[in-house]
């Protein structure tokens, strides 16, 4: 279990999200029958940042915009605010900038 305690209708700090993200990814692939679960106080903003946020950390989507459509159509009222919607983008060009420094 790992709890990030983000305060509800607030989008989570940048190092914070990645850190989690990395943490999800990194239990995910030890085993294939592992699973997150992925939930907030709200039941929206933040745990849709974080599953935006992943979808791009697992290159599932190298844009932001098709991740939040996704959730959109498979959570419909994802609550996420334009903030929400701006920290997809900031941590879509952060997970960039990583790679490049990689190579």
């Amino acid at each position: 279990v790992s709890e990030c305690n983000w305060p509800s209708r607030q989008a989570p700090g940048l190092h914070n999200l990645f850190a989690v993200c990395k943490n999800m990814h990194n239990w995910l692939k030890q085993n294939p029958k592992n699973v997150c679960v992925i939930t907030c106080s709200d039941g929206r903003g933040p745990s849709g940042v974080l599953v935006c946020a992943m979808f791009c950390f697992c290159h599932l989507f190298s844009h932001p915009v098709p991740a939040m459509q996704l959730l959109s159509a498979k959570r419909p009222g994802s609550g996420l605010w334009p903030s929400h919607r701006r920290f997809g983008f900031m941590s879509a060009e952060r997970e960039k900038e990583i790679l490049r420094e990689r190579t």
